[in-house]
């Protein structure tokens, strides 16, 4: 090959590049020579090009990206530099990815340098960004959709078992009202004897004990299934906590007992004892789906057992619901996990229930499949490590401290109700100041700070519990350490954001007397500090 010949196809090499070539002389950083696709790129001829500088083809402003660009090349004898932004003939700008390297020919000593224009690159990767956040705001929806219908499915179970102990909660209340008012009529009785009246109060306080304890009972029903639906509701926040999976299952059943107990005896076989870093209300509506499919399958085609059981694997936890229904027709079972399959009627069925529950299983590094149980229905198993790369949020819980001085407390709530318990129950050893209200609150404190403790609801018309941390923290930073939350759950991203913050303390409501006991004794101890 003569020198002829290589200098030919070298120049054709450098025109059909796709890169926008420079030959640029070290020591003035004037181009000596172009490509064509630099001048298609840049919008210059070459003769305007050549003893043009690099620095002239960035925006003025970017001098600074320029200086370090230059540096590195004269440092280093290359320099690299993407996404590096630079300006056309006509005024315009793109970005670039720009290469350039040093060296030497005919005792010059010179530097070549490639721009390769990222725009088209860029724009996809914008495009595609877009798309998974468009992606993800569905599958948020889709999750949503199938817990609503969930929800749909047994609300009237749930009505049905708040109802009871609501029912028993309501006659034994009017008995003991009833009682009271005869038993305070005997006392006021004229000519009544002391040992009638003894007997009067006896019988009085058999009876109130009964009532009082199945009272109590009740409501601990009701606030159970409460708090396992409100955590089966709460699904786009990071709730990801150290859960047990024998509770997820104990809440999720439950939930749907009072919608499947006429159709199917269920047997729980809970022996798993490792705990695992999770989304807890997740984790429940997977059990919740799966134990609403065993049981429709049953109802539509016999038997009348769901058997769930959890152990403990290697690397993890095992959760299979089987029951003894007709099972999954083979036909189909390579597409029961797809979105929108359903074998069901449009009015039973979304077909969104096994996908969500296989995405859910999948967020935690498990895996869900269909697989052979021994009561020859459908079977399905969730193995999910203890490595589910979720990070929980700790909270640090300290012993109980012994009890110190009288607290002076104020209550922020809207229910009056419950202003009045918290009157009755903390005004025994406490001083008591309450306020109906977030902006009743703040104006009270506008003129006295002098409390130990803020215990404030989360959810309020108007001024809400948000609301008036924000104002502490604006006005009056020393209360915040002061103030705890009562709260039965957030009903907005906002509040639920907030009490993911550092530092936010949050009760459950309803909260038991031994556990705001317990809250407040750890108060006392602080202030004896």
């Amino acid at each position: 090959m003569t020198s002829v010949d290589f200098e030919h196809r070298f120049n054709a090499l450098v025109e059909c590049s796709p890169d926008a070539i420079f030959i640029t002389d070290f020591d003035s950083a004037r181009f000596v020579d172009v490509n064509a696709k630099a001048c298609e790129l840049f919008g210059y001829t070459p003769a305007e090009l050549c003893g043009m500088t690099g620095r002239q083809l960035h925006p003025p402003e970017d001098t600074a990206v320029v200086d370090a660009i230059s540096r590195e090349l004269i440092e280093h004898g290359q320099v690299r530099w993407s996404p590096v932004r630079l300006q056309k003939q006509n005024g315009s700008t793109f970005f670039g990815e720009l290469r350039s390297t040093v060296y030497h020919a005919e005792g010059k000593k010179l530097y070549v340098t490639l721009v390769r224009d990222l725009s088209e690159r860029l724009s996809r990767e914008g495009d595609l960004q877009a798309a998974y956040r468009a992606l993800s705001e569905i599958e948020s929806h889709l999750v949503r959709s199938s817990r609503l219908a969930a929800i749909g499915e047994i609300a009237a179970g749930i009505a049905h078992e708040v109802n009871n102990p609501a029912a028993s909660t309501l006659t034994n209340l009017e008995l003991l009202q009833r009682d009271l008012a005869e038993l305070v009529r005997a006392v006021h009785e004229p000519g009544k004897s002391a040992g009638a009246l003894v007997a009067a109060l006896e019988a009085f306080c058999e009876e109130a004990s009964e009532s009082v304890r199945d009272s109590f009972e009740g409501i601990q029903r009701i606030a159970s299934i409460v708090k396992g639906l409100r955590g089966f509701a709460h699904i786009d926040g990071d709730d990801v906590e150290v859960v047990d999976v024998n509770e997820v299952v104990k809440t999720a059943y439950n939930l749907v007992r009072p919608q499947i107990r006429h159709i199917a005896h269920v047997e729980l076989e809970l022996t798993a004892k490792a705990p695992l870093p999770a989304s807890r209300g997740r984790l429940i509506q997977v059990v919740v789906n799966l134990l609403l499919n065993a049981a429709q399958a049953i109802e539509e085609g016999g038997g009348g057992t769901i058997h769930v059981t959890t152990s403990n694997t290697s690397d993890g936890v095992l959760l299979r619901v089987e029951d003894d229904g007709p099972g999954v027709d083979p036909a189909i079972a390579p597409r029961i996990f797809d979105p929108f399959f359903t074998t069901k009627g449009v009015e039973r069925g979304t077909g969104l229930g096994l996908s969500v529950c296989a995405d859910i299983v999948h967020r935690h590094r498990g895996t869900l499949r269909l697989r052979h149980g021994a009561l020859k229905g459908a079977c399905f198993e969730a193995a999910i490590p203890l490595a589910t790369g979720l990070t929980p949020q700790l909270v640090a819980k300290s012993s109980l401290p012994p009890s110190g001085p009288p607290l002076r407390i104020l209550v922020i709530d809207d229910e009056v109700m419950l202003i009045r318990a918290y009157r009755r129950l903390l005004g025994r050893g406490h001083e008591v100041v309450a306020s109906s209200g977030g902006e009743e609150a703040l104006s009270i404190l506008a003129l006295d700070r002098n409390f130990d403790l803020i215990l404030c609801d989360l959810m309020m018309p108007g001024t809400d519990g948000v609301d008036v941390y924000e104002a502490l923290e604006r006005l009056h930073p020393e209360l915040l350490e002061r103030v705890a939350f009562v709260t039965g759950g957030p009903t907005s991203a906002r509040a639920e954001s907030f009490l993911r913050r550092p530092g936010v303390v949050a009760l459950d409501k309803p909260i038991s007397s031994a556990a705001l006991a317990q809250f407040l004794s750890r108060r006392q101890a602080a202030k004896l500090t």
